[in-house]
């Protein structure tokens, strides 16, 4: 333990020795009570402080994620009416929906493959129309 050396005015000494008198303690007690919760005080003090930072931070963070999705809600967007437009023009241009169809969705797994190759997501999918299998008699 380590001892310090402090001079007090009169009043000062008085009321501590009158603390110490009446919690039945020493005086060395009540002022290392008091010192503790000073220090006690500082920190509560800088840890709301820094509460308060990290509040405001998760708050710009949350802004931030909401501005994120809704540019990728934007996008998938314009991605979803461009393919639409895509088939719509290959359509009157063939002449057979069915056939633009099926290049649109070729189109659309060639992309993905090639985008996989740099970003990988489980809820990409190769092929975003529903497979019907063809059951083969032996």
């Amino acid at each position: 333990m380590t001892r310090l050396t402090i001079r007090v005015d009169e009043n000062i000494d008085f009321a501590i020795e009158e603390l110490a008198r009446v919690n039945k303690t020493t005086k060395s007690e009540v002022i290392r009570d008091a010192l503790t919760k000073y220090i006690n005080g500082m920190f509560s003090d800088h840890l709301s402080a820094m509460d308060k930072r990290i509040e405001n931070i998760e708050n710009l963070l949350t802004k931030e994620l909401h501005r994120y999705n809704s540019l990728l809600a934007k996008n998938t967007l314009y991605t979803i009416a461009a393919r639409e437009q895509i088939t719509i023009f290959h359509g009157v241009n063939i002449g057979n929906k069915e056939d633009a169809i099926k290049a649109k969705n070729i189109a659309w797994r060639n992309s993905v493959a090639l985008l996989q190759k740099h970003y990988t997501d489980e809820k990409l999918k190769l092929d975003n129309t529903p497979v019907k299998e063809e059951k083969k008699d032996d």
